[in-house]
């Protein structure tokens, strides 16, 4: 797959990445269609907050559901869905078309 890692001081690159799979029952993955620019990726961008180069960047995502855990309750396969917010430790908010109230994972 391709994404969009830093490379160091204003400079960033498509770059090849594996596809992911899930690791644990209450992991989805998100076929990412469209990306947009944070601010915390331009204090990166400009070296205002430190970043170690090949990092992905790009946490505010629009993209369908491809696969959901076996745990995983409150999404399903082929959802529409935009992520808000990402963390490192793997729950993210979600916006579907057929939850149109936030649900966590």
């Amino acid at each position: 797959m391709k994404a969009i890692s830093y490379e160091g001081l204003r400079t960033m690159s498509v770059s090849d990445h594996p596809k992911p799979k899930l690791k644990l029952p209450t992991d989805a993955l998100l076929r990412v269609t469209t990306s947009g620019i944070c601010g915390s990726d331009l204090h990166m961008y400009d070296g205002r907050t430190p970043l170690e180069e090949g990092t992905v960047v790009g946490h505010e995502i629009m993209g369908v559901i491809d696969e959901v855990g076996e745990a995983v309750q409150s999404i399903r396969r082929a959802i529409a869905s935009c992520c808000l917010s990402i963390s490192r430790v793997g729950f993210v908010l979600t916006a579907s078309a057929v939850t149109p109230n936030l649900v966590s994972l």
